[in-house]
């Protein structure tokens, strides 16, 4: 399994570009913005046209139907998918931009970067892997841990139509139905300065909504169709152990950030430090590989990385719990999570602790 980085990369560019003399941005990351994106927007078609194209291959027009008919079920979410995700823009390579991470090695601290409208993120898009790997370098003489990750889909949180782009395409399907499901969260709800809360949710939203996309699929499908039902059901048992291996890692992470944070705290030396992680990280780390053999990440400690996953996998058993409260419902789940944006907003308090006072 290989955890895929998806972010706010295209909103971060746009308002870099727009917003580059108050806020010092790079010239030439804005520059390397702006070409990308002429390339994305040059290249986009309706994805009616695109299927409908002969030349385009029966895998690359099924994959964009699948899109299409997960965007439609993100209004059965009660999601807002806007104009995002109706264009197709062919591109030539397998990742759509290099995403930088970075982190102190003992202690959970990481670098962030500060942008309009979406606050301080803690990541960071380039357009060549080259280009990234020098920033890491960078940050690496600050003494920093680094992670460089492919990012192949983004958000720009309703302020553009997102199209669908080829990075994205070369997934599983129910892979593909979870991200599509996941960006169209970001564009209904997003709450500025709390990553690890938006990520984590639309993380959990699209994990469940995949499982809920096959079983509409399964129970619409005749029972007479052998061949689609048993397409249907091996899509439907792949989104199910993604979702129990999430809650899996999600749950392993809560017990292994806090040991690991008391050693950071303690007054042991730096280099103790760095040696001692190694052995709490191997005690909580090798039981997850056991369970889940398939898992590509956490070979070794690396704060960057478990930083990294901390976006994606804080507190889904929250969420599942609240989902479970409101009845598998979305409708009630969504606004229970609309509330806490408007509480987080007025008060600053911390989101997942709110949903925990809202289930007792």
């Amino acid at each position: 399994m290989i955890t895929k980085v998806r972010s706010k990369l295209a909103t971060i560019c746009y308002l870099s570009a727009l917003t580059q003399l108050c806020c010092a941005c790079n010239p030439l990351y804005v520059i390397q913005a702006g070409l990308t994106q002429s390339e994305i927007l040059w290249n986009r078609r309706s994805i009616s046209t695109v299927v409908s194209d002969p030349e385009t291959t029966p895998e690359i027009a099924r994959k964009l139907e699948l899109v299409t008919q997960a965007r439609a079920f993100s209004q059965d979410l009660q999601l807002s998918p806007g104009g995002s995700f109706q264009s197709y823009s062919a591109l030539d390579r397998d990742t759509l931009a290099w995403i930088v991470m970075a982190a102190k090695p003992d202690s959970f601290e990481f670098y962030t970067w500060w942008f309009p409208i979406v606050g301080s993120v803690p990541y960071k898009g380039y357009f060549s892997p080259t280009a990234a790997n020098s920033a890491a370098k960078d940050l690496q003489d600050q003494g920093y841990e680094t992670l460089v990750r492919g990012t192949e889909a983004f958000s720009t949180l309703g302020w553009f139509d997102d199209p669908v782009m080829t990075p994205m395409l070369k997934n599983d399907d129910h892979e593909i139905v979870n991200t599509v499901l996941h960006e169209i969260f970001h564009t209904t709800i997003w709450l500025p300065n709390f990553v690890a809360f938006n990520e984590s949710l639309a993380n959990f939203v699209g994990l469940t909504g995949a499982i809920a996309f096959y079983q509409q699929k399964l129970t619409s499908c005749p029972a007479t169709d052998l061949t689609q039902r048993q397409s249907i059901e091996k899509e439907l048992l792949l989104a199910q152990k993604s979702r129990e291996r999430a809650l899996g890692i999600s749950k392993c992470l809560a017990l292994l950030v806090p040991d690991l944070t008391s050693l950071y705290q303690s007054p042991i030396s730096r280099e103790a430090k760095i040696s001692d992680r190694v052995a709490i990280f191997d005690q909580y780390i090798a039981p997850l590989k056991k369970s889940y053999p398939e898992l590509t990440i956490l070979n070794r400690a690396h704060n960057a990385e478990l930083m990294q996953l901390q976006l994606y996998y804080t507190k889904l058993d929250l969420f599942a719990e609240l989902w479970d409260n409101r009845g598998k419902n979305w409708s009630d789940f969504l606004t229970v999570i609309r509330e806490v944006v408007v509480e987080v907003k007025a008060t600053g308090a911390d989101p997942f602790e709110i949903i925990r006072l809202k289930l007792r």
